[in-house]
């Protein structure tokens, strides 16, 4: 497939896509502008770098606090959900 087609293929996505696909694809971009995209979170969103790092020293605050669950907690709640 040739660079237009993508192209033309693309613009019929966005020209059919709901505001919830057109708001990742505009986030995809303005990251890769930005090019601190490092991934996704489990809902899809895009992730920064700087949200990772954020994300990471919450997690280790919270293990420090003793904001954990044990292993038979967590698949009780995945059970229940």
């Amino acid at each position: 497939m040739s660079t237009a087609e993508i192209r033309e293929e693309i613009r019929d996505y966005v020209d059919k896509a709901d505001s919830r696909l057109l708001g990742m694809i505009y986030a995809m971009l303005k990251a890769d502008e930005q090019n601190d995209l490092v991934g996704y979170t489990a809902k899809g969103d895009l992730l920064t770098k700087e949200e990772m790092i954020a994300r990471a020293k919450k997690a280790d605050q919270d293990i420090k606090d003793g904001r954990v669950k044990s292993l038979d907690e967590l698949k009780k709640d995945i059970k229940n959900w």
